[in-house]
């Protein structure tokens, strides 16, 4: 078993991309928290609300931003028990669900964000898209523990444990009181160059891993 490596690299033209005028569009003020995940139950949106009806008291001008589909067809009502359940935790003008945006607005309000928030109960693979992204630019994740996010061993990446809302808590109030500089432009993309070429040195290993085991067979 050949595992690949994490192989999260920006591309080139989110570093021009203009967070200040996408923030605008949306109306998103101040510091915020972004979770981009469908919203579909193992991605768990519900202990991140939790997390963060926790803490919000103490920072009022704190935002959280959702995007991600809304639609789960296995589940209408998911979705909308969620929302019932931000009006519970009395969050509900204080989490903004924009839904399915754009790629480029999504990568927008990702770099200006505080930390991704990443709190799935399952994952194909590690971090899922929106915390390969992250990573890509130099943005802090927090994840859920779960086996494979464990995987990920990158600056600015930390864990919590799965389905605790007040760990997560914990986690995001510590990124809010810890100044944080993004690595520069330069820096990240030589970081992804990297990870690339090591992604595909290990992909051609396999490869040839493989067929020699196919030789010996025959």
């Amino acid at each position: 078993m050949f595992p690949l490596p994490f192989g999260a690299a920006p591309a080139a033209h989110w570093f021009a991309l203009d967070s200040s005028a996408t923030r605008s569009r949306y109306g998103i003020a101040g510091a915020y928290f972004i979770i981009s995940s469908q919203f579909w139950q193992h991605k768990d949106h519900l202990t991140a609300f939790r997390a963060y009806a926790e803490m919000a008291k103490d920072h009022p001008g704190l935002t959280l931003v959702c995007t991600g589909s809304t639609e789960d067809h296995r589940d209408p009502a998911y979705f909308p028990g969620l929302l019932q359940s931000l009006a519970s935790l009395g969050i509900s003008e204080r989490v903004r669900i924009l839904g399915l945006i754009p790629k480029d607005d999504q990568i927008s309000l990702l770099k200006d964000a505080v930390a991704v928030i990443q709190p799935t109960r399952f994952e194909g693979g590690p971090g899922g898209g929106a915390v390969y992204d992250a990573v890509a630019l130099g943005v802090r994740s927090i994840l859920s523990d779960i086996p494979v996010n464990l995987e990920i061993a990158e600056e600015g990446v930390s864990y919590f444990p799965t389905g605790d809302a007040a760990s997560l808590a914990d986690r995001m109030r510590a990124a809010l009181a810890t100044p944080y500089v993004r690595p520069s432009a330069q820096r990240l993309v030589e970081s992804g160059q990297k990870r690339r070429s090591l992604c595909g040195s290990t992909l051609l290993e396999s490869i040839e891993f493989a067929r020699r085991q196919q030789r010996l067979r025959a």
